[in-house]
């Protein structure tokens, strides 16, 4: 009877770990998707309705404050669902505290720096300021697989985290086809790369779920 009771508690254990893992890769998974929308929105804002209102200053204001709220409030709504859903993965693992406190600050500063210095050096392409945001991002979750995507699998194994990772390879992939579209049509290459980076969005997110369905 004991060894039954204790079998069936380990049972519940594994299935409680497993469960965990999945919502977070899940969870994972539609981050990359939330920041997709964000960031395409603050381009498409700067790009194209900023410069259409350029002689209303006003109306400027209203609508990149607008914009702003919703992507800060996004921001802060996603935070805190990482930060319960990071909490319940480290209660049943042995992420270090320090590696917690430090996953904060990594995606501060690769979501942030990177992006800032692609819009702070002198336009050397046609039409640079419309697709550097997506050169951006390589660098951006190149900088995220390495100092969080890394840790978070070798503190937790099973988890098998690659969604950065696949982003990052597939948009580097894919520069090729916008480095095309600067050279042939120059006006439209910032379309290419917001249907390049929704599509390696897509694939990666795709993947990540794939993933976490195998763990169940």
């Amino acid at each position: 009877m004991i060894d039954k009771e204790v079998l069936a508690e380990k049972e519940l254990a594994e299935i409680t770990r497993r469960m965990i893992i999945y919502r977070f890769k899940i969870y994972s998974a539609t981050t990359i998707l939330h920041l997709a929308l964000i960031v395409t929105s603050f381009v498409f804002m700067i790009t194209y309705i900023v410069p259409a209102f350029s002689s209303n200053v006003l109306v400027n204001i209203i609508i990149f404050t607008c914009i702003l709220c919703v992507a800060f409030g996004t921001a802060i709504l996603m935070g805190g669902v990482f930060r319960k859903s990071l909490e319940s993965l480290s209660a049943l693992t042995r992420i270090p505290q320090e590696h917690r406190q430090r996953v904060h600050a990594v995606f501060t500063v690769a979501y942030s720096v990177p992006i800032l210095l692609f819009y702070f050096v002198p336009p050397f392409l046609p039409g640079w300021y419309s697709y550097a945001w997506f050169l951006a991002l390589i660098v951006s979750n190149t900088i995220v697989y390495f100092f969080y995507e890394r840790a978070m699998n070798k503190y937790v194994p099973d988890l098998k985290l690659k969604i950065y990772l696949t982003w990052t390879l597939s948009a580097a992939l894919s520069t090729p086809i916008l480095a095309a579209a600067i050279i042939v049509a120059p006006s439209k290459a910032w379309a290419v790369a917001f249907v390049l980076y929704f599509l390696t969005v897509a694939l990666a997110s795709l993947r990540e779920v794939w993933s976490a369905e195998r763990i169940l």
